[in-house]
């Protein structure tokens, strides 16, 4: 009966969060250092909850690669409560493979794109290996902390603060602190 009125809870305050959604527009960021005949992407994207309310949503990311422009070859992935009930909130967490078209991220709801060095694109690469099994904690610890995570490790510029915060509230804040970064020439 206590995980219900948590879920309950929890539902509750992230209706209240009023998240304005970019979805349709993409950003894209040039975080490299030099160009390079293999083009690094990782796309940020959300997208709702598959529950009658549609909430929390989910946010993820998507790694891809593009060789002497080429297609796009990539998977998505998220950090998720791999169990349900109180787990939903306080439980084990995993990176778990996500849905997207290869090449139309816009389509996926992934409304951030940066372009990467090698060195970097490997970085976050360990970085999600490493939220391989850990603890997922709503609030603290999950789908929004990995993307904050990531977006760190590439330089982009972040929201002050994610505690809490909707995974769509947090991408759709994410494109507005990068939308009008000015790219380096390559």
């Amino acid at each position: 009966m206590k995980t219900k009125h948590i879920a309950v809870f929890a539902s509750t305050f992230f209706t209240l969060a009023c998240p304005v959604n970019a979805q349709g527009k993409l950003v894209h960021v040039d975080k490299r250092n030099a160009s390079s005949s293999t083009h690094y992407f990782v796309s940020f994207c959300s997208r709702e909850s598959p529950n009658w309310t549609k909430l929390p949503g989910h946010c993820y990311m998507a790694w891809e690669t593009q060789v002497d422009g080429g297609p796009r070859i990539g998977a998505a992935f998220g950090f998720s409560p791999v169990t349900g009930g109180f787990g939903l909130i306080v439980g084990p967490g995993d990176i778990l493979p996500e849905t997207v078209s290869t090449g139309s991220s816009t389509d996926q709801d992934c409304t951030v794109e940066a372009e990467v060095d090698q060195s970097i694109y490997n970085q976050t690469e360990t970085l999600r290996e490493s939220k391989r099994n850990s603890t997922f904690v709503l609030g603290n610890s999950d789908c929004v902390d990995f993307c904050n995570q990531t977006a760190r490790v590439i330089g982009l510029n972040i929201p002050a603060s994610t505690t809490l915060m909707r995974p769509d509230t947090y991408i759709s804040q994410l494109y507005d602190t990068n939308s009008g970064v000015i790219n380096p020439p390559h």
